[in-house]
């Protein structure tokens, strides 16, 4: 390639399936981030500790329940609107769209598109969270966390 309108007419028609930018070699990919069971899970825990507005820092509050908050994919629920950061790093608290989802008033994309850490798609499918928890969890289980 021998321009850089070159370079990003490749990484636009390769990005879904990745490819490696041919001006540092960064690999650029698109990715499915997908409403998962324990992203569910997570947010009624986060639910239970905030609900009154309050924030908890979700990595303390999962490790004290011996829980990975990493392996929960918590953050991800930002993007769908369901947390936000509290005012000290770290801190979060469910939002009235994150408390909606969980009480069964409200449904939500099934996934979303991520690019360089920002969604670009939504998926047109939309699910409950018990659809979200599928038959991993049951919601009056994760309730009670």
């Amino acid at each position: 390639m021998k321009t850089i309108l070159e370079a990003k007419d490749h990484l636009r028609k390769n990005y879904k399936s990745g490819t490696g930018c041919p001006v540092c070699g960064q690999l650029v990919k698109a990715y499915k981030r997908k409403l998962n069971s324990n992203m569910c899970k997570a947010l009624a825990i986060i639910y239970n500790r905030t609900s009154d507005g309050s924030t908890i820092h979700v990595q303390n509050t999962f490790s004290d329940l011996g829980l990975r908050a990493t392996a929960m994919d918590y953050t991800h629920l930002e993007k769908w609107g369901f947390i936000e950061t509290g005012d000290v790093h770290g801190h979060w608290k469910i939002t009235k769209k994150g408390k909606d989802f969980l009480a069964n008033q409200s449904v939500a994309s099934a996934y979303c598109l991520v690019y360089a850490g920002k969604v670009y798609e939504w998926s047109s499918e939309m699910i409950t969270i018990e659809e979200a928890l599928t038959k991993r969890f049951k919601l009056t289980d994760v309730m009670q966390l």
